[in-house]
């Protein structure tokens, strides 16, 4: 019975994982993740990291900065200009105008 109840148990984890629910309920595990992400150089799963933050109520200004900063990284001008123009600081408008200026300049080779 023991068996039977374990690898149900381990099934519905399974199904969970390859159904894309995210395990990272609380603020911390959250942006430990979009770090981890971030310094492994995976910066589409940063971006796909925000939705994460969102939902775990830790989506603040610093977090928003380093996504669109993947999103550069990533060579995703046009989608770095998009997202800067969504945070409102300093350091983003200064993201969004490179991030303009390298599409421009990716189009004038």
């Amino acid at each position: 019975m023991n068996r039977i109840l374990t690898a149900a148990i381990f099934a519905t984890m399974l199904a969970a994982c390859a159904s894309g629910t995210d395990h990272y309920k609380s603020a911390s595990e959250a942006k430990a993740k979009l770090a981890n992400d971030y310094n492994a150089g995976r910066f589409k799963d940063v971006i796909a990291d925000a939705d994460m933050l969102r939902k775990a109520g830790a989506l603040d200004a610093m977090a928003q900065l380093v996504i669109g900063q993947a999103y550069f990284n990533a060579g995703d001008f046009p989608g770095c200009v998009r997202y800067a123009k969504t945070v409102n600081s300093n350091d983003a408008r200064e993201l969004q105008a490179r991030c303009a200026y390298e599409m421009g300049e990716a189009s004038h080779p």
